[in-house]
């Protein structure tokens, strides 16, 4: 049954790709502020990404966020394709990018598929804008078999795409001149380290700076997220359980190293996340 209507909450990297893979840029875009109804589930004319239904892929939905262990939605979907030899790379990059199971390296120019998809989003406010310009993007790194952690070819012939980079960049150095404001919580058993900002990368930096667990708050939005470098994932995963007791809604990919605070944010105090990272750890 041909897709009349592609429904998301967030455009990010596994959505967008999970969408090109499964022919999105020909439906109605419809983004949502919460998981989709079961109405809109059952119905298999429409396609959604990430915004609940997971394990249920004969009805055209592509998610990984319930109890049970999914792939990321690009993978599900790269499957449900035929799993197309030539698309494993970016399907590959995407895993690593969206569940936090390890930084993929960047190219010579420092320019990934993500960072344009990061900036893409600093361009363009409505999620349905976003989610279109990410097709596009997402498209030309295929069109031309490109690796997804080197795209530096793409800004250098594409403005829109030299846009985003530039976006991207003045976030960075936004982001840079924060690194004196992290703070260390703990050193045992891993390192544990939090910064508050507005712009993405929050992880990535606090990585560099040597966090094993990093903590990333967004203060106008109230919201959190949580990340663990390679090996310690499972501490993430049973803060989440512990997360959740005290407030509905965090929630994180099934056996990623990323969890966050509910879509509309938290009402949780950070002596609360942290009585529950240290009981976890």
């Amino acid at each position: 049954m041909k897709t009349r209507v592609v429904c998301f909450i967030k455009p990010d990297l596994d959505t967008v790709v999970a969408g090109s893979l499964l022919g999105a840029e020909h439906a109605l875009v419809c983004p949502l502020p919460h998981e989709a109804p079961e109405q809109l589930l059952a119905d298999k004319r429409v396609l959604c990404l990430e915004c609940g239904g997971s394990g249920r892929i004969a009805e055209k939905n592509f998610d990984h966020h319930g109890e049970k262990v999914l792939p990321c939605a690009a993978e599900q979907a790269w499957h449900a394709i035929g799993a197309p030899q030539t698309l494993r790379s970016l399907v590959a990059y995407t895993a690593a990018v969206d569940t936090g199971s390890g930084r993929p390296a960047q190219g010579a120019e420092g320019i990934t598929l993500s960072a344009l998809l990061s900036g893409m989003r600093l361009c363009h406010t409505s999620p349905a804008a976003q989610f279109s310009a990410g097709l596009r993007l997402v498209a030309c790194v295929c069109a031309r078999q490109s690796d997804p952690e080197d795209v530096a070819w793409l800004p250098a012939h594409d403005a829109l795409a030299q846009q985003y980079l530039m976006a991207k960049q003045a976030a960075q150095q936004k982001l840079e001149a924060l690194a004196p404001q992290a703070v260390t919580l703990a050193h045992t058993p891993c390192t544990v380290m939090l910064l508050a900002a507005e712009v993405p990368g929050v992880h990535g930096l606090l990585r560099r700076l040597g966090a094993e667990i990093s903590l990333a708050w967004n203060p106008p939005r109230h919201q959190w997220t949580l990340a663990a470098a390679h090996g310690f994932a499972s501490y993430i995963r049973d803060t989440l359980a512990l997360l959740k007791q005290r407030e509905p809604g965090w929630g994180g990919p099934a056996g990623g190293g990323i969890i966050g605070s509910p879509r509309g944010g938290s009402k949780l105090l950070l002596s609360d996340i942290l009585a529950c990272l240290r009981t976890a750890l």
